[in-house]
């Protein structure tokens, strides 16, 4: 292994240089955590260059609202499909996973830090 200067590191990876047979890279998702973005087929950020037809129907039917609408359990269940098709397949292999703690005052009211929230700092009160 060795260390490359970045913009290198970026111009191989999106070229697909066969200089580089593995990457680490780092990503931060945004408040919905759909995978699509690293693993859909037509996706640029998907620079692992997977191509699997069925994991692109996994996310497409997720967020297809005539197929979910407004149902989470019906999109959880259609990632939970996805993963466990994706675990047999392991285009990636994940290495890290941060966690991500808050503390909070028992006096704040209206935080919500649940997974894909938006928490705007407006509709924050404190109690006396």
């Amino acid at each position: 292994m060795k260390l490359v200067e970045f913009g290198k590191y970026n111009e191989d990876l999106a070229n697909a240089s066969k200089d580089m047979e593995v990457y680490f890279r780092s990503w931060a998702g945004g408040t919905d955590l759909d995978p699509s973005d690293l693993y859909h087929t037509d996706r640029p950020q998907n620079e692992m260059r997977t191509v699997l037809p069925k994991s692109d129907q996994y996310l497409d039917d997720a967020l297809d609202f005539d197929k979910v609408g407004i149902d989470e359990k019906k999109r959880k269940d259609i990632y939970v499909k996805w993963q466990k098709y994706m675990n047999d397949e392991l285009p990636g292999l994940p290495m890290f996973q941060g966690k991500s703690i808050t503390i909070v005052n028992d006096k704040v009211r209206n935080l919500d830090i649940e997974i894909g929230t938006d928490q705007s700092l407006y509709n924050l009160t404190k109690e006396a």
